[in-house]
């Protein structure tokens, strides 16, 4: 067993404390991480689920004022001359932020500076004043694909991003996008692990090829409520394919103002076929009672996409993004052009042809094996670790 003082400490920087997306993909990296000799140290804004989850796991962890470095465009619509005092604001909030952390980072002898997001800036701060090796794992666009909008700009954005000793993407996509000419190849891209290799053929898993599905087909639609995430295309392809077919039922899981979906199924006469389930928090329980997942929206790389390939359900997302590089249309999954009608026919041709349904769920689960196993997923970031410090 590694001696404490023989451990690589590293300290992680997120930028939320609920048990979103990037968060278990860190959760699911420091514990593996640990596993190998690793002392993980998180910094967080806040508490919340994640810091309660820490605890459980006996990681170590600490809140601090933690900035963002990118604000909504479609939110903020004050004057240009407050915009920029807030980015003046945020910026020297976390430059303050990190000359406090220097007891912390001197304390537990940190190796080693590792940021969760590409929102925010403090780790790559941290590295500049302390002269420790950064490495930078981008989960998010940005402006591009969230209605975000960096506060120095894009340009500016990608070329301190870049400057990090190590940068990593969560797909070939978020990748191209923060590529700049001059780092060519820098990015180094690893897919998330969401499923060990032990668990892959047991429980819930393959269910869907062994079961017969009922007469009322079931979809889901997983995520915050949000614009953004699609809920009212989900909504709107879900009326249109009662033309066709009308024994079937539509869950919407996630948090957020339901209100505008909720008035928008009783519009189209579909409240008595529409759940709306609220977060949940293992969505395991939510793909055993289902027959589909839609992803209607627009991702870095969607969590719910490969945890339904890996539960072998069949995935309709919406052509553009990740799930464009994940999803090969009518091989292991189906891919809609972002019109209601395509979305409808999509759920429409899942429900008639059982042959596809199973052959597009048993590829989408054999490329999951191999795409999203947790053992790789730290294993190749361990290895970068191990060639940065």
């Amino acid at each position: 067993m590694t001696e404490e003082k023989d451990k690589i400490k590293i300290l992680f920087f997120t930028h939320y404390s609920q048990m979103y997306g990037a968060n278990k993909s860190l959760l699911t990296l420091v514990i593996g991480l640990r596993n190998k000799g690793i002392k993980p140290i998180i910094v967080l804004p806040s508490k919340g689920k994640f810091t309660e989850i820490l605890e459980k796991e006996n990681i170590l962890y600490f809140t601090k004022s933690i900035r963002w470095w990118a604000y909504n465009k479609n939110i903020d619509k004050q004057n240009r001359f407050i915009i920029k005092f807030k980015i003046l604001k945020r910026i020297v909030r976390n430059v303050l932020t990190a000359i406090k952390l220097r007891d912390i980072l001197k304390k537990y002898d940190i190796d080693l500076l590792y940021t969760n997001s590409a929102v925010i800036p403090i780790g790559f701060i941290c590295s500049l004043i302390y002269r420790k090796p950064h490495i930078w794992h981008l989960r998010e666009y940005g402006e591009v694909f969230k209605g975000f909008k960096w506060d120095f700009g894009e340009e500016f954005t990608k070329y301190f991003i870049g400057r990090s000793n190590c940068v990593i993407a969560v797909s070939n996509v978020v990748k191209n996008y923060y590529q700049v000419k001059s780092q060519t190849d820098s990015i180094k891209v690893v897919y998330n692990g969401i499923v060990e290799q032990e668990v892959f053929d047991s429980k819930h898993y393959k269910r869907n090829l062994t079961e017969k599905i009922s007469t009322r087909f079931t979809f889901a639609i997983i995520g915050n409520i949000q614009y953004s995430k699609g809920q009212h295309l989900a909504v709107k392809g879900f009326f249109r394919l009662q033309k066709y077919h009308n024994n079937n039922r539509l869950l919407i899981v996630g948090d957020g103002n339901i209100l505008p979906l909720k008035n928008l199924a009783k519009k189209l006469g579909l409240l008595d076929k529409i759940d709306f389930t609220g977060f949940i928090d293992n969505p395991c329980e939510i793909y055993k009672k289902t027959d589909a997942i839609l992803v209607c929206s627009k991702e870095a790389m969607s969590r719910v996409t490969s945890e339904a390939m890996a539960s072998c359900l069949p995935v309709i997302g919406l052509d553009i993004g990740s799930n464009r590089e994940i999803i090969k249309h009518k091989k292991n999954g189906l891919l809609f052009n972002g019109n209601v009608e395509d979305l409808a026919n999509c759920m429409k041709l899942l429900i008639e042809d059982d042959k596809l349904r199973r052959q597009i769920s048993l590829n989408g689960y054999h490329d999951a094996k191999i795409l999203f196993l947790v053992e790789d997923y730290i294993d190749n970031i361990f290895n970068i670790i191990q060639n940065v410090r």
